[in-house]
């Protein structure tokens, strides 16, 4: 029986937003929800200002410390443990000047698990993982890439 692997780390990288950001998400929803209502639809108008509120939330929201921790019987993310049952492989990328693990996970709605690895070594984790699960590459997606490119 080998010593589970723990570490702590933030649940996203945070970029502090400039007020203009906001204030160019605003006129693009503004300018969606006119849209929207000029063509008669005032739900898709109500759904653009709703998802531009959502947005602004979420880009305010600082970040969590997350407890992670690879044992014998799965991955934990603070409480919720993924069974190793339930996982398929597991990757180390290159993000930027650090690390990150992603776990392909058997869920329909959320296939992968990404996991900062800003003060663990790709070796320590590969070790844990040794009989486990599969290092499989996964490259990056189309959504992901996207999704940083916007500053998320």
């Amino acid at each position: 029986m080998t010593e589970p692997l723990s570490w702590t780390a933030l649940e996203h990288e945070h970029i502090e937003r400039h007020p203009d950001w906001f204030w160019g998400v605003g006129i693009i929803a503004l300018g969606g929800a006119i849209i929207a209502l000029l063509l008669g639809n005032v739900l898709f108008a109500l759904f653009i200002v709703v998802c531009a509120i959502t947005l602004s939330l979420y880009a305010l929201k600082h970040p969590q410390h997350v407890n992670y921790q690879i044992g014998e019987k799965g991955l934990l993310v603070d409480t919720k443990i993924y069974p190793y049952v339930t996982l398929e492989s597991f990757c180390v990328h290159e993000h930027h000047d650090s690390f990150r693990l992603v776990v392909k996970s058997q869920k329909v709605f959320m296939p992968y698990i990404l996991i900062p690895l800003d003060t663990v070594p790709p070796e320590e984790v590969r070790k844990a993982f040794a009989g486990k699960l599969p290092e499989v590459y996964v490259a990056e997606s189309i959504s992901e890439k996207l999704l940083e490119a916007l500053g998320f």
